[in-house]
């Protein structure tokens, strides 16, 4: 179109345009947020405030086109910035900008009341997405429970969307109801016969779980007493916000059944009678049939901690429960041929004891086995919680949506993806990512993997590295140029080997470098260069360059001989850190010449 391509945007990677096209936002790679009218041919004109010195690296505007979230590429942040809806003018929201879950946000998505996104990981890559809930009033930004979520590794510029899948907590209530009973056919990941179906015995609506919010207000399960196969399983691992935990099986237990409901004094349609009626269950809902097993804590895995209390809402009340044990496991099923909408997707059932009993009569149900049956529900029985399973954790191979890892079987993770410095990672016996393994360096107290942490040095006082590492000693080549030498001694006998590394530690004193030793004077030399590039400009930092290795056939003293090459940051004064260890063990050298005037 005439005046395209328009400026001034340089290098633009990401934008946005306002659900109703009058706006277009753009962050570039002068890290400005550059914001454009656009005309009814498509036109843009810059808005008469832009550029927004925000430094935005991900932008995304919410459903109703009124507020917009910039990531800053720089800080930990996520600013929210009101949209003038005449002008397209933006202005930072109450409280903004608010803190990250991780570093370096990256993609956003903004969807039906909440804000997700990718935070961002080494290399380019993140193993976790965070979930906020956005403040209808102001914008304020508010971590759901349970974020960051991990969910593999991917690339953290990578888009994000909200698939059909997903499901909500549903809590269950003894229910009172017209007599049923009727056989099908069900077929699951465990088993596959014909099931009695006997009697109604719980009704299961749709729960808001400490804020979390529901996706599907309208579907319900009625969950009926069953008799049926079952083969028993030993070790099941399914995992939810309650955490991880392994299952044996017992028997078949109860069918659930999408329905619909309402209270009959608040009638959605009625017939001509004048009698309610209500609509059948959406056959669009992500919603399955479940056959549910009845299942105990393995006593071979972690134990259930008990204690815990949630707060659930419905369209009934408000009310606090204890969570007291989980009795059920749930699988999709395919009930007589219809299918299964989501195979990923289970619910593990905690029997529950509400601090108040709820109660409510005439309401009206429907569902595949019923049409406008009338029950009442009398007390909270179980609270039923969104799972993924897996039967095959322990085989060293990751093949589930429920398994962080497996075994030896880590994905390519390790502790830095997690936002440690150091340590390692174990997988735990649910398929399921430990990280007491790993090291925070930097603060101050030695963790695992760690050979000391800046004032907890007793390995090597004063001699600490900011990555957490002993050094044998520290000194400087001053000037740099022209050229001085310094002279470390070490003993050492026949058959061990030297491993000896010299880097310089911060951008001020950066200096090229040069290395050589010998054992047993001149019998055995060896040497290594550590190239100006190598260490400056940044990163740099002990252990940036190259390291050398020699294996001596010598018993008595080596020395190490430490040149600057001239190349500087700074000419008054090269500083560096050396690290000798023999057959692995640190070594502390003796600073025996000092070739400065």
């Amino acid at each position: 179109m005439v005046g395209s391509p328009f400026t001034p945007v340089n290098i633009p990677h990401d934008a946005v345009l306002t659900p109703d096209g009058a706006f277009y936002y753009v962050a570039d790679n002068d890290w400005r947020l550059r914001g454009f009218s656009v005309a009814g041919s498509g036109a843009l004109t810059p808005l008469a405030n832009s550029p927004y010195w925000i430094e935005p690296m991900n932008v995304e505007i919410d459903d109703a086109g009124t507020r917009l979230f910039a990531a800053d590429h720089s800080d930990d942040l996520i600013h929210v910035l009101d949209i003038d809806a005449v002008t397209g003018d933006l202005t930072p929201a109450l409280h903004s900008p608010f803190p990250t879950d991780t570093n370096l946000p990256g993609s956003m998505l903004a969807s039906d009341g909440f804000l997700y996104v990718v935070n961002g990981g080494p290399l380019g890559l993140s193993t976790t997405i965070s979930v906020y809930k956005i403040d209808p009033s102001d914008g304020g930004l508010t971590p759901v429970p349970g974020s960051p979520f991990f969910r593999g590794i991917f690339s953290m510029g990578g888009g994000l969307a909200i698939g059909p899948s997903g499901l909500d907590h549903f809590l269950c209530y003894k229910e009172k109801a017209p007599k049923f009973s009727t056989t099908v056919s069900l077929a699951d990941q465990f088993d596959t016969g014909s099931h009695l179906v006997k009697k109604g015995d719980l009704l299961c609506t749709p729960a808001d779980k400490n804020s979390e919010g529901t996706l599907d207000e309208e579907t319900h399960l009625e969950s009926f007493k069953i008799a049926g196969p079952h083969e028993k399983l030993s070790g099941v691992m399914a995992v939810n916000q309650f955490g991880a935990l392994r299952y044996d099986t017992k028997k078949a237990s109860h069918l659930m059944v999408p329905t619909s409901k309402f209270v009959t004094v608040q009638p959605p349609s009625r017939t001509a009678d004048g009698r309610a009626t209500p609509d059948p269950p959406d056959p669009n809902s992500n919603v399955d049939h479940y056959r549910c097993v009845k299942a105990k804590v393995d006593k071979d895995g972690p134990d259930f901690v008990k204690g815990g209390t949630a707060t659930v809402v419905d369209q009934f009340a408000t009310r606090q429960v204890e969570i007291k044990k989980p009795s059920k496991l749930c699988v999709p099923t395919d009930k007589n041929g219809e299918g299964i909408k989501d195979p990923d997707q289970h619910l593990v059932c905690y029997k529950v004891k509400p601090d108040s009993k709820t109660s409510q009569d005439g309401l009206l149900i429907t569902n595949q086995f019923r049409t406008e049956a009338e029950v009442e529900v009398k007390k909270e029985k179980e609270l039923c919680v969104p799972s993924l399973k897996s039967v095959s954790c322990g085989n060293d191979t990751i093949d589930s949506a429920a398994e962080q890892c497996d075994g030896v079987d880590l994905g390519g993770l390790n502790c830095g993806f997690f936002g440690f410095s150091g340590g390692s990672l174990v997988c735990d016996s649910t398929c399921q990512i430990d990280t007491s393994g790993c090291s925070v360096c930097g603060n101050n107290t030695q963790d695992a993997g760690e050979e000391c942490d800046g004032t907890d040095d007793a390995n090597c006082p004063g001699l600490c590295t900011i990555e957490c590492q002993c050094l044998s000693g520290r000194e400087d080549v001053t000037p740099c140029s022209p050229s001085v030498t310094d002279t470390w001694s070490f003993n050492v006998t026949a058959g061990q080997q030297i491993v000896a590394r010299v880097d310089t530690e911060n951008v001020a004193t950066a200096a090229g470098l040069w290395f050589g030793g010998e054992c047993g004077s001149s019998a055995e030399t060896f040497f290594s260069s550590d190239h100006f590039s190598c260490t400056f400009p940044p990163p740099f930092g002990y252990g940036d360059c190259a390291e050398e290795t020699h294996n001596t056939a010598i018993t008595g003293t080596c020395t190490l001989d430490v040149a600057s090459t001239g190349l500087c940051a700074n000419n008054g004064t090269g500083d560096y850190g050396l690290r000798v260890t023999v057959d692995g063990t640190l070594v502390f050298p003796t600073l025996t010449g000092d070739d400065q005037p």
